[in-house]
């Protein structure tokens, strides 16, 4: 009997080295389904470059939203070509932010909080290049769709168009941090109101990213993520109509929006 045992045992082990020799952990980290909660802090600055109000700023919001994501990638062969990396992933934020502005009505400062929530969709596809055995560079085109419910009297969307760059590093066997950079463009923005549409000119977007993947089993993952993201719109010409039920001429002036998240969660791998 003890003999068997130490067989099972010595057979156990055996395995479990050759799994951990011939598996890649950052091919297993990138086989997924990931769940994410966490927080995302805005930050959104309109410029007065027509000199209206007398300050750097026409308007200001700035807040915490809480945030939900959930992502979907793979590594693996595609129409004949080996690691190739694809990822579609698809987040929500909502909460109410702090606004610091000026009434359209008498150019009074106004403070006051409202509503807020973003959407926004991304899909990558890359190829995968090992570097060594514990490193992986993945290349990729990104593409984002991003909606801003700004209040009730506009809403914000746009397209990006861009490239990045993912590294990936297994620190051991079940730890894998990674580095994901993208330079994209804005593309079809628009901003929807009441009475007028304008259209904002298109600016570039900056994305970087911090990643964490724990391996607690082959197939249950601890994933934590920060990201940073900045983009701006150009300001547009003069549009005849109403907004706020107020009939005038009016202007989408230039604006910067930076946000950072910090996201903890799960993945199901496959």
């Amino acid at each position: 009997m003890k003999s068997r045992i130490c067989l099972a045992v010595a057979l156990t082990a055996l395995s479990t080295g050759a799994f951990a020799q011939t598996s890649n952990p950052i091919v297993a980290a990138n086989n997924r389904t990931a769940f994410e909660l966490g927080v995302s802090n805005l930050t959104y600055h309109e410029f007065d470059s027509r000199h209206q109000v007398g300050s750097e700023f026409l308007d200001s919001e700035h807040g915490n939203l809480v945030a939900l994501e959930t992502d979907w990638s793979r590594q693996g062969s595609l129409f004949g070509l080996n690691d190739i990396y694809t990822s579609v992933g698809l987040q929500t934020t909502a909460g109410a932010l702090d606004y610091n502005g000026y009434k359209l009505t008498t150019g009074e400062p106004m403070q006051q909080k409202h509503a807020s929530s973003m959407l926004d969709l991304t899909m990558k596809l890359g190829k995968a290049l090992p570097v060594t055995r514990n490193l992986q560079v993945t290349p990729y085109l990104g593409y984002v769709f991003h909606t801003w419910f700004r209040s009730g009297d506009e809403t914000y969307l746009h397209h990006e168009l861009g490239a990045g760059v993912l590294t990936q590093y297994a620190v051991t066997p079940k730890l894998v941090v990674g580095v994901d950079a993208m330079l994209a463009r804005t593309l079809g923005t628009m901003v929807l109101t009441d009475g007028i549409t304008p259209r904002p000119a298109s600016r570039m977007t900056q994305t970087f990213a911090l990643t964490g993947d724990y391996a607690l089993s082959r197939t249950r993952h601890l994933v934590a993520t920060y990201q940073y993201r900045h983009f701006g719109y150009g300001a547009t010409g003069d549009y005849e109509g109403k907004f706020s039920g107020l009939q005038g001429t009016w202007f989408e002036p230039s604006s910067r929006t930076s946000e950072n998240a910090f996201m903890v969660g799960m993945t199901m791998n496959f």
